[in-house]
């Protein structure tokens, strides 16, 4: 008998197992022939069994702690534009992040000089 590789989102944990277990949801395996599973980085998550990658969260959501099933939504005085992030940004982060300069706009738009 020969042994067969366990393929991307599948381990073999025990030498001489008969058969591949899928890695649990919040973990991934994106190589054949593996043992372990790897949990999903902070920013990421792995909402089923057997995966063999990690999704970014997306934009408007976090993550903070690794090997996560679900990304969780930004409170109301909180945004996230970009995907796969560990932390919702509050009032005055997105000005720094973004290069937005809300002060140069506090005053209103410039009046119109007539000629």
């Amino acid at each position: 008998l020969t042994c067969k590789d366990c393929g991307p989102g599948t381990v073999a944990s025990t030498q001489g197992a008969a058969a591949c277990t899928s890695c649990t949801a919040g973990k991934f395996q994106n190589d054949v022939g593996q043992a372990a599973c790897f949990d999903c980085a902070p920013g990421t998550f792995a909402p089923f069994s057997g995966s063999y990658e990690c999704t970014l969260c997306p934009s408007g959501s976090f993550q903070d702690l690794p090997g996560s099933t679900t990304c969780l939504t930004c409170p109301d005085s909180q945004i996230q534009p970009a995907e796969g992030q560990t932390q919702c940004l509050g009032p005055g982060q997105c000005d720094a992040v973004y290069g937005l300069f809300n002060s140069q706009f506090e005053g209103g738009p410039e009046p119109l000089l007539n000629f």
